[in-house]
C-alpha cells in the first residue's frame, strides 16, 4: 500500500554494546517484539528469497544465502498504515 510509504521512519531502538558483544540466541530473540515476531519471520522470508532470485547480489555473495541474527527492529503504526524495520545478518 502506497499509503503507508507516508509514514514516518520508525527509530530503530538501539540494543547496549555489551549486548550486541554478547549476540547469540538471547540479542536475536529479544530484538523483535513479541507480537511482530510473525510479521518479521514473514519478512525475512522474503527477504531471503529476493536476495536469492537477485543476480547480481549472488553473483556477488554466492548463492543459498540466509537471512536471519535480527538484531535490531522497529514498527509504528500510523493513521494510514504501519511500517516495520529490520536490520538482520545475511549469510
Amino acid at each position: 500500500d502506497v499509503s503507508c510509504l507516508a509514514l514516518p521512519r520508525p527509530q530503530l531502538q538501539q540494543v547496549p554494546l555489551p549486548l550486541k558483544l554478547a549476540g547469540g540466541l538471547f540479542l536475536f530473540r529479544s530484538s523483535v517484539a513479541p507480537e511482530n515476531r510473525a510479521l518479521a519471520d514473514e519478512a525475512l522470508a522474503a527477504a531471503q528469497a529476493a536476495l536469492n532470485a537477485d543476480p547480481l547480489v549472488t553473483s556477488e555473495l554466492g548463492a543459498g544465502l540466509e537471512v536471519g541474527g535480527v538484531f535490531a527492529s522497529s514498527a509504528c503504526d500510523g493513521e494510514e498504515g504501519r511500517l516495520f524495520a529490520l536490520n538482520f545478518q545475511i549469510s
